[in-house]
């Protein structure tokens, strides 16, 4: 249309849809730097949670993903936002689940009404989302990979999400889908593949940032040291296979032992180490015997065989009149360690 035959009226109409599209537009490149600020795991998910609550103006929003690298499932992340959750309701979608392979062919937001017009009624994923009555759908789809789903709850304002919302919802969509993917990769390079804890090389990485902070503020610092006891002969005895099934279960245990801000790792063979931020002395020998108890009491079953083990454990507390570098609080922990060893084995000692 020419622009002498517009009117003011259309004009600042018109005017008005623009300076709402390089709002929409400078709103999403501010998001894509947000989700590509870190490669850290939970800190990306309450990114991507938050962020659909405050882009989106919703009530409630999920995601399910995957919480372990080799996991054939996605989950409800338990830092869901407003859906009323029942407990003894497992939320898994099946990564072979007609759901997801309906979003890897025609990835875009969906409402619930229209999933179950696509999808069989009988569908376990189709069940999951019907849990939660979200008023949409959104998969994260990146390369071809579903790499999360979005679930959202109403809107504010109570209004029916429009195409624009959904084009603009899937806009971040897949700005997630790609950061997860990142964040994924990054999660793959630095885990240990068979106990799931980090890599020694991360450990040293994070302990040095963690040691400069720390001893830059004031704030406590401790670092817990970790061997099997007698894992040799368990190897000799029982075989490799079932040392390796040992090694899984400690890591499982030292992992649901800790906090989300402590760092676990595999410090090579059957060693572990443990990173505290803000944790002194009495705090990190209080989660050390609770590693080692849970050890002590565990029934490590491989095939037909029943196995027990124990721990020897060394903590040490950042001490600026010692410790200079990082590597040397992590050398006073491995020094309590063998303290523990030479005093009989499955105990805990602290550095001197």
């Amino acid at each position: 249309m020419p622009t002498e035959h517009i009117d003011s009226q259309s004009l600042v109409s018109l005017k008005a849809d623009y300076d709402k599209k390089i709002y929409d537009l400078n709103q999403l490149i501010e998001v894509s730097r947000s989700l590509n600020s870190t490669l850290d795991f939970p800190i990306l998910i309450e990114s991507i949670l938050y962020i659909c609550m405050g882009q989106l103006r919703v009530l409630n929003v999920g995601i399910f993903i995957k919480d372990q690298l080799e996991q054939d499932h996605l989950s409800l992340h338990r830092n869901y936002k407003g859906f009323e959750i029942d407990h003894d309701f497992d939320y898994l979608i099946p990564e072979d689940s007609a759901l997801l392979n309906l979003f890897k062919r025609e990835p875009k937001a969906y409402m619930l009404g229209e999933l179950a017009q696509l999808i069989p009624g009988d569908e376990q994923s189709l069940s999951v989302l019907r849990q939660l009555t979200p008023s949409l759908i959104v998969p994260l789809v990146a390369k071809g990979s579903v790499n999360g789903i979005l679930v959202l709850g109403e809107g504010m304002d109570g209004e029916i999400f429009s195409q624009e919302n959904k084009e603009y919802i899937m806009t971040i969509g897949l700005f997630a889908a790609t950061a997860i993917q990142n964040a994924s990769l990054y999660e793959m390079a630095t885990t240990d593949m068979m106990t799931k804890l980090k890599l020694k090389h991360y450990f040293m990485t994070t302990l040095g940032e963690q040691f400069e902070r720390s001893s830059r503020k004031g704030e406590n610092l401790s670092v817990i040291m970790i061997d099997i006891d007698h894992f040799k002969i368990l190897n000799d005895t029982y075989g490799h296979s079932c040392g390796d099934h040992v090694l899984i279960k400690v890591a499982n245990i030292i992992r649901n032992s800790i906090r989300r801000v402590d760092v676990a790792a595999r410090y090579g063979g059957e060693e572990f180490v443990i990173l505290l931020p803000e944790a002194d002395q009495d705090m990190a020998v209080a989660v050390a015997e609770r590693i080692r108890t849970k050890v002590e009491k565990h029934i490590f079953r491989y095939e037909e065989e029943e196995v027990s083990t124990s721990i020897s454990l060394g903590v040490a507390q950042l001490n600026p009149g010692k410790d200079f570098t990082s590597e040397s609080l992590v050398k006073r922990a491995d020094a309590a360690l063998y303290q523990s060893k030479h005093r009989g084995r499955n105990r805990v000692s602290t550095a001197v």
